[in-house]
């Protein structure tokens, strides 16, 4: 992407299993930078918003829990 960019969304809608899905959560991983805002509340949601990027490498991980 280029940057600036006023929001960056990362989407994780397409994640599936058998079973209805009930929660989502984002997590920024070690390896990532520091840089950048997780908008609001979004890293529990299927989509996580960010803003205030700057350039590099952003790792995240997307685990989702379904209805047990």
């Amino acid at each position: 992407m280029t940057l600036p960019q006023s929001v960056v969304v990362v989407n994780g809608s397409d994640s599936h299993d058998d079973l209805k899905i009930v929660r989502y959560l984002w997590t920024r991983m070690a390896n990532s930078l520091a840089a950048g805002k997780i908008l609001g509340t979004s890293n529990n949601e299927s989509a996580l918003l960010l803003v205030n990027l700057v350039p590099g490498v952003y790792v995240f991980q997307l685990q989702v829990r379904e209805v047990t």
